[in-house]
């Protein structure tokens, strides 16, 4: 594995279930490799800033929120989007910076920035004439 990949940790699927075989919502994600690091993306819709945690514990990156249930009486047809309490982990690879990984919530979608140390980022090299 790339050293400087982000990867999920526990599982790649959208929806699991506890020990008492009950399902647990959990949020898809993709992450992008970048020439400046990794883009994590996280799909929430109808989060809110203040429903949701980012941490970074020892080599991992940890994704908590609680995502609000519908209101009761509503007679869905279909109903795809999740709701309820989520934890994602994701093991950091050596070469990205977590001291400065940023976050940015926007129409429903967690992007978190995760750079690479100055020392893993492709450099170009200048050749002088002696």
């Amino acid at each position: 594995m790339d050293k400087s990949t982000c990867t999920p940790c526990g599982g790649e699927v959208a929806v699991a279930t506890n020990a008492k075989n009950r399902v647990v919502f959990r949020p898809r994600i993709e992450i992008l490799s970048q020439p400046e690091g990794e883009l994590l993306r996280v799909e929430l819709p109808g989060i809110t800033r203040e429903r949701l945690d980012v941490q970074v514990e020892g080599d991992q990156l940890v994704v908590r929120g609680s995502v609000a249930n519908e209101p009761e009486g509503r007679s869905y047809l279909l109903r795809e989007y999740g709701s309820g309490d989520f934890e994602r982990r994701f093991k950091i690879g050596e070469d990205l910076d977590t001291a400065n990984i940023s976050a940015e919530l926007a129409e429903g979608v967690l992007a978190l920035r995760l750079p690479k140390k100055s020392e893993a980022k492709p450099r170009k090299i200048e050749i002088r004439s002696c």
